[in-house]
């Protein structure tokens, strides 16, 4: 397939160092520069997916239900879901805004193709 692009001045200058650098012409440096960031994109893809365990979700859920009737156990067991849950989700958003970086969107853009909706816990 030919495909005929008008480039920036920084970027085709970038191109232009990196074919010299690697020892490639400017076609095989844009090339690996889409196979990389195609990569990279389905690797974030990949790990925004993996979603908090389905049982241990459950028993937050139970949990948060019954909140003012817990025993100390329980709400230790609250506490460090609570926690467990709220990491995963800083991970999953940090992952997210470097996709949005990646493809030029803005993070609700992203979300929106994604499907992606804040749940409330209980």
């Amino acid at each position: 397939m030919s495909l005929t692009i008008t480039l920036e001045p920084d970027v085709e200058d970038w191109v232009r160092r990196e074919a010299i650098r690697l020892g490639l012409d400017e076609q095989g440096i844009i090339q690996r520069a889409l196979r990389q960031q195609s990569r990279r994109e389905q690797e974030l893809l990949t790990r925004v997916q993996n979603s908090f365990p389905k049982d241990q979700e459950a028993q937050l859920r139970r949990l948060a239900e019954r909140q003012d009737d817990l025993t100390a156990a329980e709400q230790t067991e609250l506490l460090t879901l609570s926690h467990q849950r709220e990491k995963q989700n800083a991970a999953r958003l940090a992952l997210l805004l470097e996709l949005a970086e990646l493809r030029g969107q803005s993070l609700d853009q992203v979300m929106t193709e994604l499907k992606l909706t804040p749940k409330p816990l209980v």
